[in-house]
């Protein structure tokens, strides 16, 4: 008969902190041991990250330099291949076993006077270059264009190339 030496772990959130507690029974809390941990943190490998921001003259910065819209997305392809190429996160999948999957953020600021239109411009470029960007993948990887792809597959290109994209609240002038 084999016996599993597998461990449960707790995560109990109280008013004073988070605690971590680790059980190899989980039907029973009288085993419970305390694990000291040594940092904290959901996410502790550093993302490339952007700061994107749109001002009311139709100007896109790029970390606070400007560029040229025509030039926005191979930007943004080159910081999203850059990302996964670095090989700092990587993940599992069934069908394609081990693989670097992009590690970055974008901010995307914008002012309360910014145009709509400029706004939503910069937004579908954004949206585009990604699905470019996961089209490749699917070929490089599966030997497909992403709309051939099964649901399975899709799910692994879009979990390799993932939106990073995260709008700030409005600023004012």
């Amino acid at each position: 008969m084999m016996v599993s030496t597998r461990v449960f772990q707790y995560i109990l959130l109280a008013s004073t902190g988070i605690f971590f507690f680790s059980c190899r029974n989980p039907n029973s809390f009288e085993e419970l041991e305390f694990i000291e941990p040594t940092e904290i943190s959901y996410d502790s490998i550093p993302r490339d990250t952007i700061q994107i921001t749109l001002t009311p003259k139709d100007q896109l910065l790029w970390n606070n330099v400007e560029i040229d819209t025509l030039n926005f997305s191979d930007s943004i392809r080159a910081i999203v291949i850059r990302s996964i190429d670095s090989g700092k996160r990587t993940k599992k999948f069934y069908s394609l076993g081990l693989q670097n999957i992009s590690n970055y953020v974008i901010y995307l600021n914008t002012y309360r006077q910014t145009k709509y239109g400029f706004y939503k411009y910069v937004l579908n470029k954004y949206e585009m270059e990604l699905d470019r960007i996961r089209n490749d993948y699917a070929i490089k990887l599966f030997g497909q264009q992403i709309y051939e792809l099964n649901e399975n597959e899709f799910v692994e290109i879009r979990t390799i190339i993932g939106n990073s994209l995260i709008e700030n609240p409005v600023l004012d002038l």
